[in-house]
C-alpha cells in the first residue's frame, strides 16, 4: 500500500514533505500533527491552520481534522522546517471551574446540557444514554473534567471531535451510534518498523470502592469480584451506583493484559 495525504490549501509544499506524524489522542488530550518539510529555498508560506487528510492511494484518504499551528522550527543541515499544530476543538469555557449539584439525570441529558451550554453538538453511545446518575457533586471542577470522571467510572471515554462531545465505549471499536468501525490490514512490509508491547496483568481478583451515605451517616464499601487480593480505590463516591460502576470498570481494566502495537 502507498500512503497518501492532503494538507488543504498547502499543495505547494506537498513535494517537499519529508515526514508527517499525526497523533490521535483519546479523551481530552489535544490531537497533534507534526509536518517536516524541505526548506531548501525558504519560500514557504506557513498557514495558521492545517486541514489534514490521510490514507492510502489504494483506498482513498479520510479527513483527520483541522489543526492550529503553534510551533515552527528551522533546523539543519539539511535545512528543514518543522511545523507543529494542535487540534482546535476545546473551547476555553469548557475548562472553566464550575460548582453544581446534579440529581436524577441520565448520562445523555447531562452530556446534552453541557454540550449545548458550550455550543457543541453531542453523541452518546446507546448503552449509556439511559444510565441514571442519582446524584453527583461538581465541586470547583470543569465540565470536561466532570464528563471525563463519569466516563472513567464506566469504562467509557469523553472526547471532543468534529464539533461534538462524544461519550462512547472505550476499546470497543464502535462509533457513537454503535456501528462497528472498519478495520485496515497492515502488513509488516507496509511499515518502516514495528513493535508489540505486552504488559503482564495485575493479580487482583476484586475491587473495593467506597461511597458516603448521608441517610446512614457512614461510609459504605461496595465490592466487585471475589476473593483476595483486593484493589482498594481511594476516591469516595457520592452514591452506590457510581461506586459500583467505578469498581466494575477498574476490575475490567486490571484483568486485561495490555497489548500495544
Amino acid at each position: 500500500m502507498q500512503p497518501d495525504f492532503i494538507i488543504d490549501k498547502c499543495e505547494s509544499i506537498k513535494d517537499r514533505v519529508i515526514s508527517l506524524h499525526l497523533t490521535d489522542e483519546s479523551g481530552i488530550i489535544d490531537d497533534v500533527v507534526e509536518v517536516c518539510v524541505n526548506y531548501r529555498d525558504e519560500d514557504i508560506d506557513i498557514p495558521n491552520e492545517l486541514n489534514i487528510a490521510l490514507g492510502y492511494k489504494e483506498f482513498g484518504i479520510f479527513p483527520m481534522g483541522i489543526y492550529t499551528v503553534n510551533e515552527v522550527t528551522i533546523q539543519g543541515p539539511p535545512k528543514t522546517l518543522l511545523i507543529k499544530a494542535h487540534a482546535t476543538n476545546l473551547r476555553i469555557s469548557l475548562k472553566a471551574k464550575v460548582s453544581k449539584e446534579w440529581r436524577q439525570i441520565t448520562i445523555e441529558n447531562l452530556v446534552k446540557e453541557i454540550a449545548q451550554k458550550h455550543g457543541y453538538g453531542y453523541k452518546v453511545a446507546k448503552e449509556f444514554k439511559s444510565v441514571l446518575i442519582p446524584h453527583i457533586n461538581q465541586a470547583d471542577e470543569s465540565d470536561i473534567s466532570l464528563l471525563t470522571k463519569i466516563a472513567t467510572e464506566r469504562e467509557a471515554m469523553a472526547k471532543l471531535a468534529g464539533g461534538y462531545i462524544l461519550f462512547i465505549s472505550k476499546n470497543m471499536a464502535k462509533s457513537a451510534t454503535g456501528k462497528a468501525l472498519g478495520t485496515t490490514t497492515i502488513r509488516p512490509q507496509d511499515t518502516i518498523n514495528w513493535k508489540v508491547h505486552f504488559t503482564v496483568r495485575d493479580k487482583y481478583n476484586s475491587v473495593v470502592a467506597k461511597w458516603h451515605s448521608y441517610e446512614k451517616g457512614e461510609t459504605i464499601k461496595e465490592t466487585v469480584g471475589s476473593s483476595e487480593p483486593s484493589y482498594i480505590m481511594l476516591e469516595l463516591y457520592s452514591n452506590a451506583e457510581s461506586a459500583l460502576s467505578a469498581a466494575n470498570a477498574k476490575l475490567k481494566q486490571l484483568k486485561c493484559t495490555r497489548h500495544n502495537l
